[in-house]
């Protein structure tokens, strides 16, 4: 009598939920993987999200025990039952800082607390210089010092900008108000647009008293 045997094939069933971006592994066909074979996987959250916890058991829920080597990749090895991948995962706080500067008088920020905003918020805060200086730039930067933009709103000395998956810095720059007060030009006379000037408020006057002497005549007849 002969036998014949035949590797055990099962499946890698992978529980994908709303914080996963991807999970990639290295195989062609996750329903027939062989007992014994190396598996490797990388997780990959969205943003705003890290992970918390992996977990790998066969379909008994007995434990499987794998290897981590950095960057959420793992590794493990087959078992004689199909395999289930579980993720779990847990939010990504980061700060908002601002820079100190001289000039800066008050500076407020709409979040509860500025040490722990989640990314794409909203984050909202007011900027008002010293007297007798204005901003003149605004730099947000997230912690690879790429700029974040920002917006001014209707309110005079707030702005806005949506928080990036990393910690933000804020450096403002300010500028001395210029006030240009325009002096009356002073014509002296003696000069050649002076003379003229004078010349025509000369014959102006002559008019007019000879206009008014006239019509004091009339008035006597």
């Amino acid at each position: 009598i002969t036998t014949t045997y035949e590797k055990v094939k099962n499946s890698i069933n992978v529980e994908i939920v709303n914080e996963t971006e991807s999970i990639s592994i290295n195989l062609v066909d996750l329903t027939q993987v062989e007992y014994g074979e190396e598996v490797n996987f990388t997780i990959t959250p969205i943003k705003g999200y890290m992970l918390k916890d992996v977990r790998v058991v066969d379909e008994q829920n007995n434990v499987i025990d794998f290897i981590s080597f950095g960057d959420n990749q793992y590794t493990f090895v087959m078992g004689a039952l199909n395999v289930y991948i579980i993720p779990s995962y847990e939010r990504v706080y980061n700060s908002i800082t601002i820079e100190d500067n001289e000039n800066t008088k008050e500076f407020m920020i709409d979040v509860n607390d500025a040490s722990v905003v989640v990314y794409e918020e909203t984050v909202k805060f007011s900027l008002i210089p010293n007297d007798g200086y204005e901003v003149d730039h605004i730099g947000i930067f997230d912690q690879n010092n790429n700029n974040i933009p920002y917006l001014k709103t209707f309110n005079k000395y707030e702005y806005q900008f949506v928080m990036p998956d990393t910690a933000v810095l804020i450096k403002p720059e300010y500028k001395k108000i210029i006030i240009n007060n325009e002096s009356e030009t002073i014509i002296n006379p003696n000069t050649k647009d002076g003379i003229v000037v004078l010349i025509v408020l000369t014959v102006i006057s002559f008019v007019f008293a000879k206009y008014s002497y006239r019509k004091k005549l009339d008035n006597e007849f």
